[in-house]
């Protein structure tokens, strides 16, 4: 997951708010498309949930807080996230089928909205064999980033570690890995000039930027596992 860092409301969403009984519903056309790539560009063009590379045409608009249970946020930008939408298996649309006693769709109870400053301070790791995320300062939020289905309280909204993610992710890592042995002998890269040089050059290129890389926090971390100077 990604800290996003928020920028001016859309003029579109500014017009709908001042209109008395408007609704995420009157937002269309031209004007959503606006609102997508404000969103896409808070993001550097990443899923808000699994950091999938998302566009215009793959992204959804998702609602931090549920419309079903807060409506008066169906119009905040500060509530709406860019999320990929073309898989069923993981993140908003997995998100859209976990349903309360009231048929309602579930809101996170300990997962922050990714603007937050109470978000900026969980720590979000990810296992060295596995690639499963956790979030290692607090095992509600990890829980709610799992699969319900494997949990007693039915409280995993998001699935994030599925097998798809769990191998893009190995597959990101995998490839910077390659780059770094290609350097140097494989059992020597952490330790040659050549490949510590590479490995800085990569921790820079993979650093968020505009157009973020894909998991580019899981290079990150895995960087600084076998180059500890990067930190």
């Amino acid at each position: 997951m990604i800290k996003i860092k928020k920028g001016h409301t859309p003029a579109p969403l500014l017009a709908l708010q001042n209109v008395e009984g408007a609704s995420y519903d009157d937002l269309r056309g031209s004007d959503k498309d606006e609102v997508k790539s404000a969103l896409l560009e808070n993001q550097g063009y990443i899923c808000a949930y699994c950091m999938k590379p998302i566009n215009e045409n793959t992204m959804g608009i998702e609602h931090f807080k549920s419309q079903s249970t807060d409506p008066h946020l169906d119009l905040d930008f500060n509530n709406m996230l860019a999320v990929c939408r073309d898989q069923n298996e993981h993140c908003d649309v997995y998100r859209s089928r976990q349903l309360d006693a009231d048929g309602k769709q579930k809101n996170f109870v300990y997962l922050p909205n990714p603007k937050s400053l109470e978000f900026a301070r969980l720590k979000f790791n990810y296992a060295r064999a596995s690639f499963e995320i956790t979030c290692s300062n607090d095992d509600n939020v990890t829980q709610e980033l799992e699969k319900s289905e494997n949990l007693p309280p039915r409280n995993g909204l998001l699935n994030l570690n599925c097998k798809t993610l769990t191998d893009l992710r190995r597959s990101a890592w995998s490839a910077v890995q390659r780059r770094l042995e290609r350097r140097s002998p494989a059992r020597l890269w952490r330790e040659t000039p050549a490949a510590i040089r590479l490995a800085e050059d990569i921790y820079r290129e993979y650093q968020p930027s505009g157009k973020n890389k894909a998991f580019y926090p899981v290079v990150l971390l895995n960087l600084e596992r076998h180059f500890p100077q990067l930190k």
